[in-house]
């Protein structure tokens, strides 16, 4: 797979570039300035200045909401908006976080409202795939903030006391995905107070008060970072959450699909899972996808990071001076080869975002810049 934003110029003998690719970041609207921004799977919503929602991309399972949109994606199969579009009958919200077909954003009072793909958050046992208007996530629990990936379909809350509580749509069983059941939420059973959250696909990472590492969840590529991989005879996943091993301390933590990454001081970037082999492997192969199970630490330019978002292809990282700096995340780049690129852009950044296979920020000037992939309108072109 290609790699976005800059770092597609740096690995040789990458794919052609598609057609509906937008290598450097382009300006989504002239007009709607914004204050944070979330990446889905296939689409991108944002807050604006005047505490709106506004998604565009995808609306495959309603993830722009009720309104009739002016695009058609897919051949013509489901609708889609290079524009971005006001979701109706939302809160007002304070944060956001998109899932693969979701998105779920934080009210001003701590509650969780979820729309489109299985986020209902009803409490029936069967429930249309999707839902265009947000719906709060039952249990009337508080929040301080939410948590997801854009290659899962899982939630997670951060609560004021440091527990996580999270909650996802369950497959019908049929594959066809015609309906789905909530589940959830339910709480993560640990002792430890988290002060930061990520969750990937199937597993999560936070860090305490202390800036100790812990991870749950599945483990076959040793995203636990716990020292052995399930695929080479470590455990195969923990419901509780356990110390990642190596004396880590991380600021800032993010989970991507299969890795877990993270910035310590603001300075060093490490990563453990997928695609992050402490040796240099062999060509990878479908057996045997390089992946390691201890923290890697990433080449990174000599910056101070303020933020990182992790994603099925690429990780990015925030500077404090305003630049992106994008890496793959690919299992077939060698370690050796593998370090943070510059995205190309005149204007500073204040907010970082990264979907499944494209990227947004949010400029000095308040407006939105997306590159990446954008077959679905998801970059607003």
């Amino acid at each position: 797979m290609w790699i976005l934003g800059a770092t597609a110029r740096s690995l040789a003998g990458a794919p052609p570039i598609p057609r509906d690719y937008y290598e450097d970041p382009v300006k989504v609207s002239d007009t709607l300035k914004l204050i944070a921004v979330t990446a889905g799977g296939e689409h991108t919503c944002a807050l604006s200045i005047d505490g709106d929602t506004y998604c565009w991309g995808s609306g495959r399972h309603e993830q722009l909401g009720r309104a009739e949109l002016p695009e058609t994606c897919g051949n013509g199969t489901f609708p889609c908006s290079a524009t971005p579009v006001r979701l109706e009958g939302a809160p007002r919200f304070t944060a956001l976080a998109a899932s693969r077909g979701g998105t779920c954003g934080l009210d001003r009072a701590g509650a969780a409202h979820c729309w489109g793909y299985g986020l209902a958050g009803r409490g029936e046992d069967s429930l249309p795939a999707g839902s265009a208007v947000p719906l709060p996530v039952p249990g009337d629990h508080v929040f301080v903030s939410l948590h997801s990936s854009p290659a899962g379909d899982r939630t997670c809350g951060l609560t004021p006391e440091g527990e996580v509580i999270c909650w996802a749509p369950s497959l019908d069983g049929t594959g066809g995905g015609a309906s789905a059941a909530f589940t959830g939420p339910e709480r993560v059973a640990t002792d430890v107070r988290f002060a930061a959250i990520g969750y990937g696909t199937a597993h999560g990472c936070g860090i305490d008060a202390s800036r100790t590492v812990y991870c749950w969840g599945d483990n076959r590529f040793g995203q636990l970072g716990v020292g052995a991989s399930a695929l080479a005879g470590g455990m195969a996943a923990s419901v509780a959450p356990i110390e990642v091993q190596g004396g880590l301390r991380l600021d800032v933590v993010a989970v991507g699909p299969s890795y877990s990454c993270g910035i310590d001081a603001g300075r060093f970037v490490y990563c453990f899972g997928l695609g992050f082999p402490l040796e240099t492997p062999g060509p990878p192969d479908r057996q045997t996808l390089a992946h390691g199970a201890l923290p890697l630490q990433i080449r990174v330019p000599s910056a101070s990071f303020t933020a990182l978002a992790a994603s099925t292809t690429q990780a990015c990282l925030l500077s404090a001076e305003g630049d992106a700096f994008c890496f793959s995340t690919s299992p077939t780049v060698r370690p050796a080869a593998r370090r943070a690129e510059r995205v190309e852009s005149d204007e500073p950044f204040v907010a970082l975002a990264v979907g499944g296979s494209h990227a947004c920020a949010i400029g000095a000037d308040a407006f939105a810049y997306c590159w990446g992939m954008s077959n679905v309108r998801q970059v607003g072109r």
